[in-house]
């Protein structure tokens, strides 16, 4: 770790934003799940949430005060941009879940487009909302051993979908149509990008990095 040989150095480390407004009541019937009857978005669930995001915020700064700790001047900087989030998150107030419409939601939904200021986005395929049970890269009776051995959460998950549509074929997602980014139906990994920021929301992660900078005169 050569970069600590050096006389300066600075780090910035950022932590997590709350993903629920878990104030409001209208989001208790309303599911981001995959399935039509996934799992509610009860208030105490997303408080709960909320709140594992808080306390893995905690866990952070605690470490970089640590590491600080070491030194005569901050090394790591910590960035908590947590509260520029509010009014961007899910389940905002007169927000009926999942709005894969909402360019204000600063995460992405399952399948669900970016919201860049300039419109730029990856081609669009709207699907029918069934998984193909039968196909070549989501065979519900050959996909578990090769998803396994891959190691790819995404393709275990996708595999684990097509077999519950299998074995029960009045499943049907959760909205009345897939809105697919790059035919991700079929590349499992692009499920990595739900819960991530959408690039409105690292627009607003770097100019709240950039204050900080600024408020320390760097």
């Amino acid at each position: 770790m050569r970069l600590t040989r050096l006389q300066w150095f600075l780090i910035t480390v950022t932590g997590y934003a709350r993903f629920f407004n878990d104030q409001t009541d209208e989001c208790d019937d309303m599911s981001l799940g995959v399935w039509w009857r996934g799992p509610k978005l009860k208030k105490e669930l997303r408080v709960r949430m909320n709140a594992m995001v808080q306390a893995v915020n905690q866990k952070i700064e605690t470490t970089v005060a640590k590491i600080n700790s070491q030194f005569i001047k901050t090394k790591v900087l910590f960035v908590n941009y947590d509260e520029t989030f509010d009014g961007h998150r899910f389940c905002e107030p007169g927000v009926q879940e999942p709005d894969y419409k909402r360019n204000e939601t600063y995460f992405f939904l399952v399948g669900g487009p970016d919201n860049a200021r300039n419109g730029t986005q990856a081609r669009q395929v709207v699907q029918s909302a069934t998984i193909p049970p039968h196909s070549q890269l989501v065979d519900p009776q050959t996909c578990l051993e090769p998803a396994r051995r891959a190691g790819d959460w995404g393709m275990l998950a996708l595999c684990y979908m097509a077999m519950s549509k299998a074995q029960d074929p009045t499943l049907r997602p959760a909205g009345r149509q897939v809105v697919a980014e790059n035919s991700m139906w079929y590349v499992p990994t692009y499920y990595g990008k739900t819960f991530h920021p959408r690039t409105l929301g690292h627009e607003t992660i770097r100019t709240q990095i950039y204050k900080t900078w600024h408020d320390l005169g760097l």
